[in-house]
C-alpha cells in the first residue's frame, strides 16, 4: 500500500510517531510527526506487531520473495531511574514534627545527603548525582518470525551484549 505506517517513538516525554512510507521496489520515506490525531493499535506498541507491520508494508507480494523473509534486527534499550526532589521530601524526623507547629516545619533546614560527612562542619552541596541511566545493546540478530521477536521483547537486560552504566549528573555542576 501507499499510506505510510506510523508506529510510536519510545520517548514517554513526546507524543510523537515515525512515519515510513514505501515508494516501490528499492526506495522508501521516513518522517516524523507529532501529535497525530488517530489511536496506535496496542500491536504496534510490541516488537512482534511491528515485525509483521513491517513486513505488510514492505513484502510486495508473496511471488516476489520467498516464503520465509529475514529481517536483520538490533535492539537499544535505556533505563533510567527516576530523578529524586529533595525539595519535596519530607525532610524532619517524625518524632520532631510532631512537636513541631506546621508553620515552623517549612523553615526548618533541609537534610542533606552529606550530613553525616566530616566536611560537613565547614561545608555541604546538593547532591550533584540525580540518578542513574542503563543502556544495554542487542547486537544485530536474525528473525525469520513475529513470535521469534516477541522473545526478544521479553528478554532479560542480563542477556544485552554490552552495556554502558553512567550517572545522572546535576545541570549546575
Amino acid at each position: 500500500s501507499n499510506w505510510p505506517a506510523f508506529v510510536p517513538v519510545h520517548d514517554p516525554s513526546r507524543k510523537a510517531y515515525i512515519g515510513i512510507q514505501n515508494m516501490g521496489t528499492v526506495f522508501t520515506r521516513r518522517f516524523e510527526a507529532d501529535r497525530i490525531g488517530s489511536q496506535v493499535p496496542i500491536r504496534l506498541m510490541h516488537l512482534e506487531g511491528l515485525h509483521e507491520l513491517f513486513l505488510s508494508k514492505f513484502v510486495l507480494s508473496s511471488t516476489d520473495f520467498p516464503a520465509k523473509v529475514k529481517v536483520n534486527f538490533s535492539m537499544k534499550l535505556t533505563y533510567r531511574t527516576p530523578e529524586h526532589d529533595y525539595d519535596h521530601e519530607e525532610t524532619l524526623d517524625s518524632e520532631a514534627t510532631e512537636s513541631i507547629p506546621e508553620s515552623e516545619v517549612a523553615s526548618q533546614p533541609r537534610k542533606q545527603w552529606d550530613d553525616d560527612c566530616p566536611w560537613a562542619e565547614w561545608y555541604s552541596a546538593e547532591d550533584p548525582v540525580k540518578g542513574f541511566e542503563l543502556t544495554t545493546i542487542w547486537g544485530e540478530k536474525m528473525f525469520e518470525e513475529s513470535f521469534e521477536m516477541a522473545e526478544v521483547e521479553n528478554a532479560s537486560s542480563f542477556d544485552a551484549d554490552s552495556w554502558l552504566l553512567q550517572p545522572v549528573v546535576s545541570p549546575y555542576m
